[in-house]
């Protein structure tokens, strides 16, 4: 069982995407929580369509510089909605993983009775004052702020732990006489083991649960060392594959 457990480690991405949402700043409720803090539309401000412009170019000038605040506009509008557009910010957030930002767009238009409102997704509000906007990006800027410093602390202990097992590996590499090399993720360390001069295997040891898989990794990749000795070579495949998914099994009770 414990071998089985350690071995089924190199197909589990199931922590993976649970640490992906963890790490997201701008959740749909975040947001939701946000514009209904600032923005309570009791007295809409109206812009008339000669100020739309204007107004947009001043709004601009102002996003350009703070932080964590971009202005590039790659917005895709409706048609319909070109002559009502005012301007549009995003907020952007640096990653963990692959080296990429997420984004969070927002749009400044004007409704059919030349009301500012604020659109992201599929939530709108209605603004009554222009510092509400500048109110809510202060907001968006601290919780990016939160984001970022919770990332660094979980880097950390990242680091900790990936040490932690690489100094338990090594041990086990000089006493077994294996070569090896590690990579880590957000997620997991991979420890890959020299098999032959053309193989390795490839192992992944989840950090959340490093303290249960690393006893079992020695015996692990003692036995993969012997059987691929026999000529016994295996490889994991996903019974999603349509192929194997529906091919005629043999179940054991029959």
């Amino acid at each position: 069982r414990r071998i089985s457990e350690i071995l089924h480690c190199v197909q589990n991405d199931h922590d993976k995407r649970r640490e992906i949402s963890s790490e997201m700043s701008f959740t749909y409720t975040t947001v939701k929580n946000f514009f209904k803090k600032h923005f309570k539309g009791k007295n809409p401000l109206h812009i008339p369509d000669s100020e739309r412009k204007k107004t947009g170019e001043m709004l601009m000038r102002r996003f350009k510089g703070l932080k964590h605040i971009g202005i590039d506009r790659h917005y895709y509008f409706q048609k319909e909605e070109k002559d009502r557009v005012v301007c549009n910010f995003f907020v952007e957030e640096p990653s963990e993983r692959y080296y990429s930002h997420s984004r969070n767009e927002f749009v400044l238009l004007l409704n059919e009775q030349n009301e500012l409102t604020i659109r992201h997704d599929i939530d709108d509000a209605l603004i009554s004052d222009i510092e509400e906007i500048f109110r809510f990006i202060s907001d968006c800027q601290e919780e990016v702020e939160r984001h970022l410093a919770m990332a660094v602390r979980r880097k950390k202990v990242r680091e900790f732990k990936a040490q932690a097992i690489i100094a338990r590996v090594k041990q086990m590499a000089k006493e077994d006489q294996f070569d090896f090399y590690t990579e880590t993720d957000t997620v997991k360390l991979k420890l890959y083991v020299r098999l032959s001069d053309h193989d390795c295997i490839e192992l992944h040891i989840p950090f959340s649960k490093f303290q249960e898989v690393l006893p079992n990794v020695r015996e692990t990749v003692s036995l993969i060392r012997k059987l691929y000795g026999k000529g016994i070579h295996f490889k994991f495949k996903s019974l999603h594959s349509y192929h194997i998914g529906n091919a005629n099994w043999i179940k054991h009770n029959q």
